[in-house]
């Protein structure tokens, strides 16, 4: 997001929040959405791993294809934690373990797209 206000300004990056949120919404239909702060959301859903791992990968697919006036697309960072395989942790817990894994995922693609955040 901030490469986005940056480049086209806070108008295009405030398109790119409600983007996400609408590709967040197709993707799990009625299951809760939120925004949590700044680019990030959760969502509270149920289902099988299997399940799960799939919206994820078409929501991403559909964030990528996606056209704004200025941007050509809108990557989605992903943390996903489950309850099943974390049964000993709080809810505050279970949201710190997905947080990790979406900062992994995000720290992965910035890797593959060789632009490291950190050194600019």
């Amino acid at each position: 997001l901030k490469t986005i206000n940056d480049r086209f300004g806070h108008e295009e990056g405030d398109f790119a929040i409600r983007s996400a949120a609408e590709i967040l919404k197709r993707s799990f239909g009625d299951e809760i959405v939120g925004r949590i702060g700044g680019d990030e959301f959760a969502i509270i859903t149920y289902g099988s791993r299997v399940n799960i791992t799939e919206k994820v990968r078409l929501m991403k697919e559909c964030a990528l294809k996606h056209k704004g006036s200025l941007i050509n697309e809108v990557n989605l960072s992903v943390g996903i934690a489950f309850r099943a395989e974390n049964s000993e942790l709080s809810p505050e817990g279970l949201f710190q373990t997905a947080d990790k894994f979406m900062y992994e995922d995000k720290s992965a693609y910035y890797r593959l797209k060789g632009n490291d955040r950190r050194h600019r």
